[in-house]
């Protein structure tokens, strides 16, 4: 049990390590923008404000900080740092259900945790979502990838899904994981299941899909979009007369 327990804390040490460079970054454009567009919210209760927001959570995660008094950039990437450090701890303990807690799944989860293939969502803030993302599609997994799921499993990995859909579009893997595990672990101990689990997996699968067409189409509509104003494209009536007037510079 000890032995367990320095293993996870060894992930995330290795993840606060590898990125411990991101406390040094500057709030950039795109953290500035994702800070303004919280005047779309009036207030937690507000559910027609956060459902209007691009990444919800996201969103939450920083009004919460603020309300922590969280607003200088060492504390906005410390906490960036400390979700990716969650998620690496998260995908390890996935790891090793699946691997039988072999070495191999500590040395995949030390892996991700330093590798730079995070680096983008690490040291932006606005970029949060993709590690929030992660988590809830990591948290899915653990509810779905098991021998044995009950109505109970179901709705925790569906719930998690959803809100992962809301984050990012990577809960589009989901499906492509889900069935990965019912065709190469599942189905060869247990054939005579093989048809239905794959059965279910269509189903989540059409679902999963379905919320990420149907979560686009509403932010599409009805979000909140901050648009700047060099932006905003002209019409094409306008582009002959801009043309001369912008020619001499």
């Amino acid at each position: 049990m000890v032995l367990n327990f320095w293993r996870y804390v060894a992930v995330a040490l290795l993840a606060l390590v590898a990125f411990g460079v991101s406390l040094k970054s500057e709030m950039l454009y795109d953290d500035q923008r994702a800070g303004r567009a919280l005047r779309g919210v009036e207030g937690f209760a507000d559910l027609s404000g956060w459902l209007r927001q691009p990444a919800p959570l996201r969103q939450l995660s920083l009004m919460l900080e603020s309300r922590c008094g969280v607003q200088s950039n060492l504390g906005r990437h410390s906490m960036n740092l400390l979700w990716h450090a969650a998620a690496s701890a998260l995908l390890l303990a996935l790891l090793r259900r699946l691997l039988a807690r072999r070495p191999a799944a500590t040395w995949a989860a030390g892996l991700f945790a330093a590798l730079p293939v995070g680096a983008s969502a690490v040291g932006v803030v606005a970029h949060r979502n993709e590690i929030l993302g992660l988590i809830l599609v990591l948290l899915a997994c653990v509810a779905w990838l098991r021998p044995h799921r009950s109505w109970l499993a179901w709705t925790a990995g569906g719930v998690c899904a959803a809100l992962a859909v809301m984050e990012t579009s990577m809960a589009l893997l989901l499906p492509g994981v889900l069935a990965a595990y019912e065709l190469l672990l599942v189905a060869p101990n247990q054939p005579a299941e093989a048809r239905p689990r794959l059965a279910a997996v269509g189903i989540a699968a059409a679902a999963v899909f379905g919320a990420q067409c149907g979560w686009r189409a509403w932010s599409d509509t009805h979000g909140f979009i901050l648009q700047e104003t060099w932006e905003a494209l002209p019409a094409w009536s306008e582009w002959p007369a801009r043309i001369v007037r912008d020619w001499p510079s």
